[in-house]
């Protein structure tokens, strides 16, 4: 079996994410309530377990000394986004405001994906030992295997 690589694995699902909330909002209008609806929740339940996936990764590095404060932002991110998504499933699909949300939510994303691909992850692999890396990769083998 070959070796997961952690953040090419991470990246490829936060731009298949913010690929999927951005074709979402775009289609706001031409696709069936339902549709919107049920693309927007895998969406959601998508982004929870990316950010679940992520908090392992930064949990298992235990050498963060200089990271506290990208750390920090990524938490930030996190947590700003996790909370657009709650407001978002507390309004109705076809109410005013929902689909400026989802654009919203959509655009928080990427900027995170961003902030992942160009710092957080490159500083965290400098940081990583080959063995904390082999323990995520085999975490999220386990859970690519189960789901």
């Amino acid at each position: 079996m070959t070796k997961m690589d952690v953040f090419e694995f991470l990246l490829t699902n936060e731009a298949h994410l913010a690929h999927r909330l951005s074709n979402t909002a775009s289609h706001y209008s031409d696709w069936t309530v339902d549709r919107v609806f049920e693309e927007t929740k895998r969406v959601l339940d998508g982004l929870r377990c990316n950010f679940k996936k992520e908090a392992a990764l930064i949990n298992t590095i235990h050498n963060i000394e200089g990271m506290e404060e990208v750390i920090e932002e990524a938490a930030r991110h996190r947590r700003d986004i996790n909370s657009a998504a709650d407001n978002l499933c507390m309004i109705h699909i076809d109410e005013p405001g929902f689909e400026q949300g989802l654009e919203s939510l959509a655009s928080r994303f990427e900027r995170h994906r961003e902030f992942c691909e160009n710092t957080l992850f490159p500083m965290l692999q400098e940081h990583a030992s080959p063995e904390e890396l082999q323990r995520v990769a085999d975490q999220l083998d386990a859970v690519v295997l189960d789901g």
